[in-house]
């Protein structure tokens, strides 16, 4: 019974992403049938049914086929992570389901070509690509694209160590262990991950990290083994079905490394639940800013001579931040810039780095433009000094209203400040 247990809550189905879209999908079929039941009700007072039961609607469409989704991820690891393949985070879910399909008429190679055919040269270069967003990956990217070259031109032979080679280096790099992707004991686990879990990258590693013969293998192999093939003992490697292999376990890896970089690869706490008078507090709070934000209507503004600069305004946050610019004071800057995950040290560091060459000798605000009930966007021209040569550079800020918490509230909440998003002039020199 505690073995069951145990393989249940294994299943990549229980990750929290699925398990939340079922439960929108449970919510959203409740509600709908609640509504179905007193619609005639509800119109009597007024109430637009269709307004109410639109967005439930939406959440179906979105939603509808969860179920045959949700077992995919276990199925497909199921079928093939022994012959190295797993479902990762960009994968098409299309190409599983095909391949599953594919699987299920008990011809195995023919599946596994259809995975090959899906690593062609697009496919890989765009997955490729989107492995610049891993720090860790950036200098290895040079070498990635001249094992890109070799895959598109059939040089396998040559592709597969140097990609075999790049994964191995960039886990070396990131695991908390510092062993690479081959070595013994290294596991592979980031919260709410399809690859990051026991049931993926855990089956793939103890695939291709097995022992090989001590003598020579001429015989052709279907799997990237790295000890036989850098240690020159396993001589039939090159061909596309290992070198499209290793290409996906190198993609596999992505949201575990990106993970790994963020600090997000661990579960985050879970809050304590609620006292009934907590959530009681919680729900009129909620209705107080639902009143306070259907209030809200944008301010009309004119910059006319009789214009003044109010006090806790998004247009004095920006025109302080300006002044401080001129002033080259860096680190007071840093303090009205909304900043998602920056620790308090490097704040004035990457003010001064990104902007710090860039004088600004003076500015106009153009316009200012209430947006939304936490958004304002200010429109300036800024008169700046880079490398002796001063222009006028037109620039349109977005300042937004957030709480300690960094969320994005209304306009005026208790607790709540301007910040500037866009601060970071770089990309308009």
């Amino acid at each position: 019974m505690d073995s069951k247990r145990n393989e249940d809550e294994s299943k990549l189905r229980n990750l929290p992403m699925i398990q939340e879209a079922e439960k929108q999908l449970k919510n959203a079929e409740t509600a709908r049938k609640v509504i179905k039941v007193f619609s005639p009700f509800l119109k009597k007072f007024g109430i637009d049914v269709q307004k109410i039961a639109t967005p439930l609607e939406d959440i179906k469409k979105k939603f509808g086929n969860l179920n045959e989704f949700a077992t995919i991820p276990d199925r497909f690891n199921d079928t093939f992570a022994e012959r190295g393949w797993i479902l990762y985070d960009m994968m098409n879910v299309d190409i599983a389901r095909e391949a599953l399909r594919v699987a299920e008429t008990g011809n195995i190679d023919d599946t596994e070509q259809v995975l090959v055919e899906f690593y062609d040269a697009d496919t890989t270069r765009l997955y490729l690509s989107m492995m610049q967003g891993i720090k860790a990956f950036r200098p290895r990217m040079r070498l990635a694209h001249k094992a890109l070259i070799d895959y598109e031109e059939g040089r396998y032979h040559a592709c597969v160590p140097v990609v075999l080679a790049l994964l191995d280096g960039l886990v070396n790099e990131i695991h908390e262990s510092n062993k690479g992707f081959f070595a013994e004991g290294v596991e592979f686990e980031a919260w709410n991950s399809f690859a990051a879990h026991s049931k993926g990258l855990g089956q793939i590693t103890s695939v291709l990290r097995k022992g090989r013969k001590k003598s020579t293998n001429v015989e052709q192999i279907t799997l990237p083994y790295r000890n036989g093939i850098l240690h020159g003992r396993d001589l039939e490697y090159d061909s596309k079905l290992v070198a499209a292999k290793t290409w996906a376990t190198l993609f596999s890896l992505r949201d575990w490394a990106l993970k790994v970089e963020k600090g997000t690869d661990k579960p985050p706490i879970k809050e304590p639940e609620k006292s009934l008078r907590e959530k009681f507090a919680g729900l009129l709070e909620t209705s107080r800013e639902s009143s306070e934000l259907q209030k809200w209507q944008p301010r009309e503004i004119s910059l006319n001579e009789n214009f003044i600069f109010q006090e806790d305004t998004p247009e004095m946050i920006l025109k302080t931040f300006l002044e401080l610019w001129m002033k080259k004071n860096w680190g007071n800057m840093s303090q009205l810039i909304y900043w998602e995950k920056v620790d308090d040290s490097p704040k004035l560091k990457k003010v001064k780095q990104k902007i710090g060459n860039a004088v600004l000798k003076g500015f106009e605000i153009l316009s200012i433009e209430d947006t939304a009930a936490a958004v304002t966007k200010v429109e300036v021209d800024l008169k700046i000094e880079k490398e002796d040569v001063t222009s006028i550079y037109r620039h349109t800020y977005t300042l937004t209203n957030s709480d300690e918490a960094n969320r994005y509230v209304r306009r005026g909440k208790p607790g709540s400040a301007w910040k500037i998003e866009n601060w970071n002039y770089q990309t308009i020199f």
